[in-house]
C-alpha cells in the first residue's frame, strides 16, 4: 500500500476553515445579532403629507353682515320691481286712450270746415285728432275756425286755424298743425329769437319774428302749436299768452 502524507490530505469539512480550538462549531449556522427596538418612537408620517391648517370658526359680525346685504339686496330687487310696473302702467293708459286717427297719416284729404266766430272747440279737437289751441278771453273775438289739409312730404298735414280780432283791431292767427314736422308750414320769413322761452298753453314756446309779425309756437305730443301776430299789438303778448289753453275732445258736454 502506499501511504499518503497526512498534510497532504483534502480538509473534511468541506473546505471550511477549521474551528479554533475551544470554540464551539455549528456546521452550516450563521449567527446574527438581534438589535434592540427602542420603545415609546413618535409615530412618523409619510413624506407626502401635508399639514393642513385648522380652520377657525367665522366671526359672529361677519355672519350678520352676510344676512343684512342679503336682506338689502332682495329689498332693492323689490323696490326696481316695483318702480318697473308702476312706470308701465301710465303708458299702456296712454295707448289705449289715444285715438287712432292721431297715430296714422293722413293719406287721404278731408273736405275742409268752415266756421263762423261760435265754432264749438271741443268739435274741432275731435276732427283734428289731437287738442287744438284755443284763447279764452272776453277782450279777443273769435272770428273764424277752419279744419282743413295741406299736402306735405307724399301725405298730408292737417290743421285747424283760428282768426281772432285783437282789441287795438289788429288779426291774430292761431294754429294747431300735425304732424309734428308739418310745423314748416308756418308761413313767415322769420328770425329765430333765442334769448327767451315763453310759456303758451302749458308747453314751453320759443319765438321767432319779422319786421312786421311775431311768431310763437310751441310741440304738444302729436302736434305743434303757433301764434302770430302783429309786432305792433306786442304789449298784449303776455296777458295772451296767459290766456292760452288746450281744448281736447273729451271736454265736450
Amino acid at each position: 500500500m502506499t501511504q499518503t502524507d497526512p498534510r497532504k490530505r483534502p480538509p473534511q469539512n468541506g473546505g471550511q476553515p477549521a474551528p479554533a480550538p475551544g470554540a464551539a462549531s455549528i456546521p452550516g449556522a450563521v449567527i446574527r445579532m438581534k438589535q434592540p427596538v427602542p420603545q415609546n418612537l413618535p409615530q412618523q408620517k409619510p413624506i407626502d403629507d401635508e399639514e393642513t391648517p385648522q380652520e377657525l370658526p367665522t366671526p359672529w359680525w361677519k355672519k350678520a353682515l352676510k344676512r343684512i346685504l342679503l336682506i338689502l339686496l332682495v329689498v332693492v330687487a323689490l323696490v326696481f320691481a316695483y318702480l318697473f310696473l308702476l312706470m308701465g302702467e301710465p303708458e299702456e293708459d296712454l295707448e289705449s286712450t289715444t285715438p287712432a286717427q292721431a297715430l296714422q297719416p293722413i293719406t287721404i284729404p278731408m273736405n275742409a270746415l268752415e266756421a263762423p266766430g261760435d265754432a264749438y272747440l271741443p268739435s274741432l279737437a275731435e276732427t283734428f285728432g289731437q287738442p287744438v289751441l284755443g284763447i279764452r278771453s272776453a277782450e279777443i273775438t273769435l272770428q273764424r275756425a277752419r279744419v282743413y289739409d295741406t299736402a306735405f312730404g307724399g301725405e298730408y298735414a292737417r290743421r285747424v286755424t283760428l282768426n281772432y280780432l285783437l282789441s287795438d283791431g289788429g288779426e291774430m292767427l292761431v294754429e294747431s298743425i300735425r304732424p309734428i314736422d308739418a310745423i314748416t308750414l308756418l308761413e313767415g320769413d322769420y328770425i329765430l329769437q333765442a334769448d327767451r322761452l315763453y310759456a303758451m298753453a302749458g308747453l314751453e314756446a320759443a319765438r321767432m319774428q319779422n319786421d312786421d309779425q311775431i311768431c310763437l309756437f310751441g310741440q304738444g305730443e302729436g302736434a305743434v302749436y303757433a301764434i302770430t301776430m302783429p309786432r305792433s299789438a306786442e304789449d298784449q303778448l303776455d296777458v295772451i299768452l296767459r290766456q292760452t289753453l288746450l281744448v281736447s275732445a273729451d271736454q265736450a258736454q
